[in-house]
């Protein structure tokens, strides 16, 4: 049987190796390749696929990457898998990555041929982590000190709130400091934890239990302060 995948990566020489290996090993036939998020949703609308192997970021286009493309695609295919082959190695990144729906974390820089292999175990219903990786990811995975440890005292405590509905101004009343410095710790704390989007934000929250007040839904915030 011949596995139908689908290649996404911004890099030409990247879709070029990986295609490359897949098509060796004679059982797997790339149907699309893409360059963009907005690329790879109109691939998945044309070529009916086994799995997805994609890369986490990919500038251009009018659509998202990242988490927000992971979460779009779980949301609108929810059966396939998707193999992510990333440089990114930020431990809470990748894990919100494999909360996002991916099956498989595969190491560009070091594990590229373990791509057959990743395949045929989510295939399997398995989940594959690159050997590089995987003691980070697999260590203490559901516990949330583990996911924020990075985060400094006051960093944790701006997202909790503003994850809860407070909005920047309300948030720097609050606490009693200034609004520049409550925004300059919730972008440092977003992106230590790899979230490129408020939606990543609330999601994250959610499925981790940060928000302090869950009755407070992201569009009861009156306005946001930059």
């Amino acid at each position: 049987m011949t596995i139908r995948v689908i290649i996404a990566d911004d890099h030409p020489v990247v879709r070029m190796g990986a295609r490359a290996l897949l098509e060796s090993a004679g059982r797997f036939r790339v149907v699309a390749e893409a360059a963009t998020p907005d690329e790879l949703l109109g691939a998945l609308e044309r070529a009916p696929c086994d799995v997805l192997m994609t890369d986490f970021s990919m500038p251009g286009g009018s659509s998202p990457d990242g988490q927000a493309m992971l979460a779009m695609i779980r949301r609108r295919y929810t059966a396939l898998p998707v193999v992510l082959m990333t440089m990114v190695s930020n431990v809470p990144t990748l894990r919100m990555a494999l909360k996002n729906g991916v099956r498989a974390v595969i190491d560009k820089v070091s594990s590229v041929q373990d791509i057959p292999r990743a395949i045929d175990e989510v295939l399997a219903g398995a989940l594959y982590i690159s050997s590089g990786l995987r003691s980070q990811l697999c260590a203490d995975e559901e516990h949330v000190g583990s996911l924020c440890a990075c985060l400094s005292p006051k960093e944790l405590e701006v997202l909790r709130l503003y994850s809860s509905g407070l909005s920047i101004t309300q948030i720097a009343t609050r606490l009693d400091r200034s609004i520049s410095t409550i925004s300059r710790q919730r972008i440092s704390a977003m992106n230590k934890l790899g979230l490129r989007a408020e939606s990543e934000l609330y999601a994250f929250a959610s499925e981790h239990g940060l928000s302090m007040s869950p009755s407070l839904a992201p569009h009861a915030r009156l306005h946001t302060a930059a």
